[in-house]
């Protein structure tokens, strides 16, 4: 018993120690969150950064290329869908508009601060983070499918998809992407390879 209550306590202190030293992969892991959250509050809640980057070319072509992936998508598919700018429709349903705010440029900050923390070559880092988004953006065209389809055959749950399973989906795409980077290119060894 007394052995067992040691063994807690070291496993412990490791943790602890861990979570302070700077050499340790939950401080990193604690640096990468926090930085990550306050440049994605600086860049998204903050109203003159957020409308100069929500207004901006780049993001309306991006929410117009997203719509018209996921109208090719469905043609491909057979399905019956109007387009018109960043809206979407199936058959004569309501649609889904894709607004900037729905370009998850919140998580894609978090996920490039969660990159770059870690360790790994700089270019291997913006290399990967580019790729990251592109990932990303890809889950959201599929996003898009999902929730046009969900508003043409089951309205009353859009938003229950939109608001809690989609978010949940993409962050888990994100943790996904993270954890591929650091088990595969952020160690030591591989920093100096």
């Amino acid at each position: 018993m007394n052995f067992q209550i040691r063994k807690v306590l070291k496993n412990t202190r490791g943790i602890i120690f861990n979570l302070i030293h700077p050499k340790g992969n939950y401080f990193r892991l604690f640096i990468a969150f926090w930085t990550g959250m306050f440049f994605r509050v600086l860049l998204m809640d903050f109203s003159i950064l957020a409308e100069y980057i929500l207004n901006s070319k780049f993001t309306y072509y991006l929410s117009v290329l997203l719509a018209k992936i996921s109208y090719h998508i469905f043609n491909l598919l057979n399905v019956p869908v109007i387009s018109f700018g960043k809206n979407i429709a199936l058959y004569d349903a309501a649609g889904v508009l894709v607004d900037d705010t729905c370009l998850g440029y919140r998580g894609v900050i978090l996920f490039a601060f969660f990159i770059f923390a870690y360790y790994g070559h700089f270019i291997k880092k913006i290399i990967y983070v580019l790729v990251g988004f592109i990932v990303l953006e890809t889950g959201n065209v599929l996003r898009i499918c999902l929730l046009a389809q969900i508003q043409y055959c089951c309205p009353e749950k859009f938003h229950f998809f939109h608001f809690y399973l989609s978010k949940f989906i993409f962050y888990t795409l994100i943790f996904i992407l993270w954890i591929y980077w650091v088990e595969r290119y952020s160690s030591k060894k591989n920093v100096n390879n």
